[in-house]
């Protein structure tokens, strides 16, 4: 069984109880996966960005996020981020949820981080143009948000790594969302391996998904994003609907680069199904909330710490467990397209409606 840190027992082949608990764990990460994935399919736009959500906590002013950071670095690392992700070799879903591009890759095992001495599961990343984050009031043309759950209950830690390009594309896209897509090429200038998995192929259209294509020999390498960085550290909250105030933010101090092409063909897919808004939040006020810096560092997670243990006297038939829990995870997934299918029609419905009222006039009195 190949090697794993984001559960810290995959490390030998373990038959039983161990196995029990090893799909216990992924089994629950997957469930989560599909928890945030359903709230994400609730209906909001982008038109105001974010000023006019009344859900949730979107209208408190506590820690919510996103925030506008120092333009350079103040003061010295006070700590570190400790990071460690496995090699992504196995196509994954890559799905457009009406509000941004997600990489799926929550249950799967696939690394995460350690903060205060717990663990936190890499759940999805999710795209944002422009920046959600600013620096001295500049946003960056492109962010991306590697989100991660900790192990024994529902708090998130998310990862923000902006990205910087030669020629950033104006703001809107003025291609439209008809333009033919075309793979942006490797020997581009600033081209970004990391980021490339978000455009091998056409990105997904509206509450659909495709399979990412990555490989053995094409492998996904998320420590990149996060390597010999400094990070902004702060309490704060999701930045869409609820807005639950859930959230350590650990925001990427220099941006990363990409190329040209890369920064466009997120830039344009974004813009066309925000309505030519973006999907970026207005930045919150901080509120005395406090400012850290962090430096990642790449190492092993403490070991076992995460787990979820077996209950004792259960079947440990290791080919039982494996089928009983792929079941259920591929079970989550149904339920959580059912819901982005159903979100959609519901708001095709809603705009039909109000278009219907708009044409037909004002009442006879």
């Amino acid at each position: 069984m190949a090697a794993s840190c984001s559960t810290g027992c995959l490390r030998t082949v373990m038959p039983g109880m161990r196995l029990l608990s090893v799909m216990a764990t992924l089994l629950f990460e997957g469930a989560s996966a599909s928890r945030l994935r359903a709230a994400s399919t609730t209906s909001y736009v982008y038109t105001h960005h974010g000023q006019d959500w009344n859900s949730g906590v979107c209208g408190s002013r506590s820690r919510q996020s996103p925030i506008d950071l120092p333009g350079s670095l103040q003061g010295t690392p006070d700590g570190t981020l400790s990071y460690m992700y496995e090699p992504v070799t196995s196509p994954f879903d890559i799905v457009n949820t009406g509000h941004t591009y997600s990489a799926d890759l929550g249950g799967y095992g696939y690394g995460g981080v350690t903060y205060e001495d717990a663990w936190y599961n890499l759940m999805n990343i999710n795209v944002h143009v422009e920046s959600e984050h600013t620096w001295g009031g500049q946003h960056t043309p492109l962010e991306l948000h590697l989100v991660h759950k900790r192990y024994d209950s529902e708090a998130l830690l998310v990862v923000a790594v902006p990205f910087k390009c030669l020629t950033p594309p104006a703001q809107g896209n003025s291609t439209g969302a008809t333009s033919a897509f075309t793979v942006p090429p490797p020997g581009d200038a600033g081209f970004n391996q990391a980021l490339q998995v978000f455009l091998k192929a056409a990105p997904p259209a509206a509450d659909t998904q495709i399979k990412a294509a990555v490989a053995e020999g094409d492998a996904l390498d998320l420590n990149t994003l996060l390597a010999d960085g400094l990070f902004y550290e702060y309490a704060g909250s999701m930045t869409a609907p609820p807005c639950a105030e859930i959230v350590t933010w650990f925001v990427r101090q220099e941006p990363l680069t990409a190329s040209d092409a890369q920064v466009k063909g997120l830039h344009d897919g974004i813009y066309a199904m925000t309505a030519n808004a973006g999907n970026f939040r207005s930045v919150m006020p901080m509120n005395g909330r406090s400012l850290g810096i962090r430096k990642a560092v790449k190492e092993d997670p403490p070991p076992n710490e995460h787990e979820v243990e077996a209950p004792m006297g259960q079947a440990t038939n290791a080919a039982a467990t494996v089928n009983m829990a792929k079941e259920a995870f591929d079970m989550a997934k149904a339920t959580s397209s059912y819901v982005s299918s159903l979100d959609h029609r519901l708001r095709t419905a809603a705009e039909a409606q109000a278009k219907y009222w708009v044409e037909a006039g004002p009442l006879p009195k």
